[in-house]
């Protein structure tokens, strides 16, 4: 998958009972293995600081509650994934991708 700008590698999903399950993406040479089905948001933390994940998930909780949160580490970067409970409206995608460069909704 790719917008242009950033790349991912899908290697498994499961589409059946009305639900898309990500089973998991490789992004940055890390293996996410996301908790549950879409919606999933991605964040890619470059400057590796862990306020980026607060603000985020601050952000997240008023706008878009999430089941659980995972965080990922690797040398070249910080990758935070959100199973977000329910889908959000276009409006807010656009405000996630403003606010957030790096962000992936999925």
């Amino acid at each position: 998958m790719s917008d242009g700008e950033k790349k991912a590698q899908l290697s498994g999903c499961s589409i059946g009972g009305g639900a898309i399950e990500v089973r998991e993406i490789v992004l940055h040479s890390i293996n996410i293995k996301p908790a549950g089905s879409l919606p999933i948001v991605i964040l890619v933390d470059f400057e590796r600081k862990l306020n980026h994940e607060r603000s985020l998930s601050d952000f997240l909780k008023l706008k878009a509650p999430f089941k659980e949160k995972r965080i990922y580490k690797s040398h070249a970067c910080y990758i935070y994934e959100y199973d977000i409970q329910n889908y959000f409206k276009p409006a807010l995608t656009s405000e996630l991708r403003r606010k957030y460069p790096h962000i992936i909704c999925l």
